[in-house]
């Protein structure tokens, strides 16, 4: 962002600014999205009247990566979103990942970035697993009160 103090001139330093490009993965995108690649950027349209500046509108823009919530990298023909596909896709390990990336896709991997790939699988299943604990112990927690109210109930008759 580009504010001014003072005088409100600007050196010519300012406008110097770099092009930012901010890319978002959407993992579990909706079907109607699925397996796209969209860009959103700034442009200038006159309303009324013109002048003669250049300013630069190329310096921003988003991408938005939908990936299928089902999964199905065989639907689609851009080896990008396939590859992406595979990658977040929850049902292949982390080993046979680093095998679909270097035998599908003709990536160069070293041991760090199969080792992080591997990680990031393990991380993921772990904390899923961890959810799945927590969400059975709240139903234990719950099935013991209803079946305490039940109990109770029936007590009383």
């Amino acid at each position: 962002m580009i504010s001014t103090c003072g005088s409100g001139r600007y050196s010519s330093a300012v406008w110097n600014i770099k092009k930012v490009h901010s890319i978002w993965l959407c993992t579990e995108a909706a079907q109607t999205r699925a397996n796209s690649i969209e860009i959103y950027d700034i442009n200038r349209h006159f309303l009324y009247g013109s002048n003669t500046d250049k300013p630069r509108y190329d310096i921003l823009n988003a991408i938005i990566v939908y990936i299928s919530g089902k999964h199905d990298s065989e639907n689609t023909d851009n080896e990008l979103v396939r590859m992406l596909t595979d990658l977040f896709d929850e049902r292949i390990d982390g080993v046979e990942k680093v095998k679909k990336l270097k035998s599908e896709y003709g990536l160069r991997m070293t041991k760090e970035v199969e080792g992080e790939v591997t990680d990031m699988c393990t991380y993921a299943t772990a904390m899923e697993n961890k959810g799945v604990e927590k969400g059975i112990e709240q139903g234990i927690g719950i099935g013991r009160e209803q079946g305490i109210g039940i109990g109770l109930e029936a007590g009383k008759r």
